[in-house]
């Protein structure tokens, strides 16, 4: 008899187990289904898409695609950021005082150089536009090139007298150090990305990019596990940038591209080379 009310004890128990491991799944359950899909895990924090929200003013201004184009953007900008940040870690990439120097000299010398080949293009377009017989077809493009040139050297003669002024000078100087400092930066950071990843380099609006080796540096946290990306239609946020129809260089080119900074190289050398 004890043996009997003993085994009913313990089956009691048993469901009794059971019904509370049933009933904290179901809660559990319960509670997923109402958190928001995650978006990404960046270095193990979860990101949903109200964490991508523009502010509430802009927002306000935004149908339901905008809304998700803007939150894509976000979510590039946040990667991006987190992962190259946590890559230039540990490695040389400040700008030292030389090559900060290197680069406001060198571009006052390339901005001459640019002037003056510009002064010698104005000239010979003006003779062409004198030409006896010249006719409408030829005379459009050329009066176009011509204004745009004006305009060039308006602003070369413009930057002179600035300089002229000691005030506006120092104010100049300080603006071409803080620019140099971040072309400087920029191009060390793409210098060691393609020492790392080697592949083709791509023309950007800040010199030449090394596009496969940022293709690979997000691969690779992709791979271990830094950056999820669960939901394959957020994917073209992140890596939809190495899509577009870039004009690529080999990489060939790509090591004499980081070599040595592109500034501290004469023009002849870089078209000698390919560029």
């Amino acid at each position: 008899m004890h043996s009997g009310i003993a085994m009913r004890m313990r089956l009691r128990t048993f469901q009794l187990v059971v019904g509370c491991a049933l009933l904290l799944a179901v809660s559990q359950a319960g509670a997923a289904e109402g958190e928001p899909p995650v978006v990404a895990r960046l270095f193990g924090e979860a990101i949903v898409a109200s964490d991508l929200d523009p502010p509430p003013e802009d927002a306000a201004t935004l149908d339901e695609t905008g809304l998700r184009t803007a939150r894509a953007l976000r979510l590039k900008a946040r990667v991006w950021f987190a992962v190259l940040d946590d890559y230039a870690r540990g490695k040389s990439l400040e700008p030292t005082e030389a090559e900060v120097i290197s680069h406001v000299e060198n571009g006052r010398r390339l901005a001459a150089l640019l002037s003056g080949e510009n002064e010698r293009r104005r000239a010979a377009v003006a003779v062409e536009l004198t030409a006896p017989g010249l006719d409408a077809a030829r005379r459009a493009p050329l009066e176009k090139e011509l204004a745009a040139l004006d305009v060039a050297l308006a602003h070369d003669a413009a930057r002179r007298t600035e300089l002229e002024h000691p005030e506006r000078r120092g104010a100049r100087d300080r603006a071409e150090r803080r620019v140099a400092r971040e072309w400087v930066y920029k191009w060390k950071l793409d210098q060691a990305l393609f020492r790392d990843f080697g592949g083709r380099i791509a023309f950007q609006q800040v010199g030449w990019e090394p596009v496969d080796a940022y293709r690979a540096l997000f691969e690779k946290y992709e791979t271990a596990g830094k950056l999820v990306l669960p939901d394959p239609v957020w994917r073209p946020a992140v890596f939809g940038y190495f899509d577009h129809d870039f004009v690529y260089l080999d990489e060939a080119h790509g090591r004499f591209y980081f070599e040595k900074p592109w500034w501290e190289r004469t023009p002849e050398e870089l078209r000698a080379a390919g560029f």
